[in-house]
């Protein structure tokens, strides 16, 4: 075995290859196969022993304390305020697609409410509660 890189040849040799990655990324998500392993039994196993050790080792909130205040907000501005319009542009469609039934349901719930009445109480129950109980069913028809 050579002479390891240092860690500034490492940094050097990253650098020099980002213009290659999204490329290469595309490729290989254009190639892959992910649904069948990723529903899976054993993917399953294998998440929930994850998530078991992580729960007991207590590792996010260690992150969050290692992290603190200022670097996630930094790496959120940096990062998150370039990309959060184009996000949300592209997740349009889905959104219609997918908040449209829950959406359409409260609209059809709200079409059939009796009227307001001076008591808050009773228009919680009248009229409140039958729009979140057709949201949620519409959300869980559409899962």
């Amino acid at each position: 075995m050579g002479t390891p890189r240092t860690l500034d040849q490492a940094v050097t040799n990253l650098e020099q290859s980002i213009s290659l990655i999204p490329q290469r990324y595309e490729q290989g998500i254009n190639r892959g196969k992910w649904a069948d392993a990723a529903a899976s039994d054993q993917a399953e196993t294998n998440f929930n022993q994850a998530m078991s050790k992580a729960l007991q080792a207590k590792s996010r909130q260690t992150g969050v304390r290692r992290v603190g205040d200022t670097v996630w907000r930094a790496g959120a501005l940096n990062k998150g305020v370039s990309r959060i319009g184009p996000g949300l542009s592209d997740a349009l469609p889905k959104y219609r697609e997918n908040f449209g039934k829950v959406y359409t349901a409260i609209l059809s719930a709200q079409a059939g409410l009796p009227a307001r009445t001076i008591d808050p109480i009773q228009n919680i129950d009248r009229r409140l509660k039958p729009i979140v109980a057709a949201a949620v069913a519409a959300r869980i028809r559409g899962r």
